[in-house]
């Protein structure tokens, strides 16, 4: 393998762990500033995805063979697209904006719990097992 194709597959693997991550990090703050009155269009526009880019991240996971807790924050941006979809389509007044808030800051909060207990768990397997592979974290 040449030293460009090394770098470019290094840069796939890392650009398909980092990307989720931030992805959800500017959905956040896209509801958070939402919420707030502050309507940041390049906030949409930076972080915006479709399930189509969203899948094609997914199945680079598999394809990479990365860890579980890889995957946590591409659950849960699918899940923020589903719940925000479900608002946005079926007009649900029964949820107003702040409970609407809540729920997306204790989704974030869990999935961001569950990354870190995924992680620690890795982290320990690790240190006892010496047959997993090491471009995982």
């Amino acid at each position: 393998m040449s030293v460009s194709n090394k770098f470019l597959y290094t840069l796939e693997i890392r650009s398909t762990k980092l990307f989720p991550i931030i992805i959800a990090l500017l959905y956040i703050c896209n509801v958070t500033c939402s919420y707030f009155g502050y309507e940041l269009e390049i906030l949409a526009m930076i972080g915006g995805m479709s399930l189509l880019p969203l899948a094609k991240l997914y199945l680079d996971s598999f394809t990479y063979k990365l860890c579980t807790h890889h995957r946590v924050f591409i659950y849960y941006i699918f899940l923020h697209n589903l719940i925000s979809s479900i608002d946005m389509y079926t007009n649900y007044t029964l949820i107003d904006d702040r409970r609407l808030f809540s729920l997306h800051l204790i989704l974030f909060g869990i999935f961001t719990i569950l990354y870190i207990i995924l992680k620690r768990r890795y982290d320990f397997s690790i240190k006892n097992s010496s047959n997993i592979p090491s471009r995982c974290c």
